[in-house]
């Protein structure tokens, strides 16, 4: 879903999700071509300077939701070598509060990113008045402890990485009675 951005974002640094939204502001703006009562998602990929290296649409949606796949949020960002991600999207009802549907798929993309090595760095909810951002409100770092889309073979790597250093506690333990 490429659309050719008209506003220059190459070199443009991202600090804080207020320079998301100032920036989505002026993207907005100046894309007469986007119907703002849908949602839209947006991935924008960032260098080790924090600097844009892409920003790219990838879904539109109807009024309330939009569809989006790991796979389409990471295929930008991997092609450009990206070290991090921002995500976008708009809520035209004009609440920046995150659905339930908005929560679930921030915590399937921190783990489809993770795999990648490429991390969620935000998820910015806008409107034409203001902002939400996940890291900002702290919801971002509880999602990076969620469970809920940890593929299982690395629960089972984290379940044993656990016992084995148990098992090694135990073991120091028991020659320092031994010792005793």
């Amino acid at each position: 879903m490429a659309i050719k951005i008209k506003v220059p974002i190459e070199k443009m640094a991202v600090r804080h999700a207020l320079d998301i939204y100032e920036l989505m502001q002026l993207v907005l703006k100046r894309e007469n071509k986007l119907d703002l009562r849908y949602e839209h998602f947006w991935v924008i990929a960032l260098n080790n300077d924090n600097k844009i290296l892409s920003l790219e649409l990838v879904s539109m949606g109807t009024t309330r939701r939009t569809a989006v796949e790991p796979t389409q949020v990471l295929s930008f960002p991997l092609q450009k070598c990206a070290v991090g991600v921002m995500l976008v999207h708009n809520h035209p009802s004009g609440s920046l509060e995150p659905s339930e549907a908005d929560k679930d798929l921030t915590d399937r993309l921190i783990q489809a990113c993770r795999i990648m090595k490429t991390p969620v760095l935000d998820h910015v909810i806008i409107t034409e008045r203001s902002y939400y951002s996940f890291k900002d409100s702290g919801l971002l770092e509880r999602l990076e402890g969620s469970l809920k889309y940890v593929p299982k073979y690395e629960l089972e790597k984290q379940y044993h990485d656990e016992m084995e250093r148990e098992k090694a506690l135990i073991l120091k333990e028991t020659e320092q009675k031994i010792q005793e």
